[in-house]
């Protein structure tokens, strides 16, 4: 989607390799900021098709004035790499940070783990290297390709009998090595999913956070993609909350209150909650 936006309002779109695209910083492609217009109150963070909500998102608040972005992009980009971008676009540049906080698991105490955007981005550069996978099987290397949003979507709609059945049948539909199935049985499962897992780090984060009241190390998995549409989704609510108190007070429209300036709406809020005092 193609909006009007000042260029200091615009976020730099992460790196990417020769395979996906090159040079979109030199047209000035990036991602504005959600939560801005009217167009984002149309997003609903309740839809069941994560993936799908994920590439409507990044769609929605895509800046391309050169239309250097192949159509559909995103939705032919690895998960990992479309985390990276969610987090960018959730966090709001790339100068910002991910505050993730956990309990520890033997004094239950607060934990907080900081992770700036710079160092999620470098995990993904790592991961970036490589397109496929490869994982030894029966005496066999089995090549896989890494799931892309336009997997994960299709998935989101298909029926599977049980967990391990998702699992050989996601797997299999990953298969770039011919006529290899039936070496993708159920003891092999996690030994593959082991490897897409050291392969693209941020679809299945885990971490370690040492307590300092009780000294354990406890051990987590994080889901960065609802971590990321979580974050948004306050967003929204946040804008409107703002929609809601402005138009019950001065009894404009949701289209006047968003054509005022966000500072200047800022600013009629914190008098609105003065009054209130």
């Amino acid at each position: 989607m193609n909006v009007e936006v000042e260029t200091e309002d615009v976020i730099p779109l992460p790196s990417f390799t020769m395979s996906s695209l090159v040079a979109w910083s030199k047209g000035g492609a990036g991602f504005r900021r959600f939560g801005k217009v009217e167009s984002d109150l149309t997003v609903d963070f309740s839809a069941p098709n994560r993936a799908a909500l994920a590439t409507r998102v990044l769609e929605l608040c895509t800046v391309d004035p050169e239309r250097l972005l192949p159509p559909h992009h995103f939705i032919e980009l690895s998960v990992g790499k479309r985390i990276e971008c969610l987090l960018l676009l959730a966090a709001g540049g790339r100068d910002k940070a991910l505050s993730l906080v956990f309990t520890c698991q033997g004094c239950g105490e607060d934990l907080e783990l900081e992770l700036t955007l710079d160092e999620i981005s470098e995990i993904q550069r790592e991961a970036d290297k490589s397109e496929t996978i490869g994982v030894d099987l029966e005496g066999r290397r089995i090549e896989f390709r890494k799931p892309k949003g336009r997997d994960q979507e299709l998935w989101a709609g298909a029926v599977f009998h049980d967990e391990q059945d998702a699992a050989v049948g996601m797997i299999g539909s990953l298969a770039v090595t011919p006529e290899c199935s039936t070496a993708i049985g159920t003891a092999s499962v996690s030994e593959i999913e082991k490897a897409f897992d050291d392969a693209d780090p941020l679809v299945n984060f885990s971490c370690q956070v040492s307590c300092g009241e009780c000294d354990r190390l406890n051990g987590y998995r994080v889901d960065l993609m609802e971590t990321a549409l979580d974050m948004l989704s306050r967003i929204q609510s946040r804008l409107i909350h703002a929609i809601h108190t402005m138009a019950s007070q001065y009894h404009w429209s949701e289209a006047e209150v968003l054509g005022v300036p966000e500072w200047r709406r800022h600013r009629y809020l914190q008098l609105i909650e003065a009054m209130k005092k």
